[in-house]
């Protein structure tokens, strides 16, 4: 049986008002044998209700932090939701503001599939590490200089990857 995420990735978008209302696909929940059928732009209007409220949550934070008119190049999203069909279009909806898709960037030497947005956040705390590393025992204010940082990340991966 096909899991929710990949459902979701194959067959979902956040805009339900751009599939067909007559498509139907074919789903097994959990403790079915057979699947069944259902419309596409149902599994729709469930994953537009989730981003909805995704998206509510961050236009929260973003007025809590004061932030509302200091956004002017957009919303970036990154992680696994950020390849739904439609993602940037639903942000740009709800929240009244540019949002894009971003994968991470300068990363030579890594696979194709880490540099995806999913990873976007793992990459950019790793490389911000590596920039920021300091050894102990340096000279006070001196930190050690991290030549190559891609690389150094990009080998780190690669000991990770099967």
């Amino acid at each position: 049986p096909e899991t929710a995420e990949s459902l979701k990735l194959k067959q979902g978008t956040a805009l339900p008002l751009k599939v067909d209302p007559d498509e139907v696909i074919q789903i097994t929940s959990i403790g079915e044998d057979q699947p069944r059928p259902i419309t596409r732009r149902h599994v729709a209007q469930i994953i537009e209700a989730r981003t909805a409220e995704l998206f509510d949550h961050v236009a929260r934070e973003i007025e809590a932090a004061g932030a509302t008119n200091r956004l002017q190049a957009g919303l970036a999203l990154t992680g696994g939701g950020s390849l739904l069909t439609g993602i940037s279009q639903a942000a740009r909806d709800q929240l009244g503001m540019s949002a894009r898709v971003l994968a991470p960037d300068g990363l030579g030497g890594l696979t194709d599939s880490i540099s995806t947005p999913p990873y976007a956040a793992s990459s950019g705390l790793l490389i911000w590490g590596a920039k920021n590393w300091t050894v102990e025992g340096e000279r006070e204010g001196g930190g050690r200089s991290l030549d190559n940082v891609g690389g150094r990340i990009a080998k780190i991966f690669r000991g990770l990857m099967p």
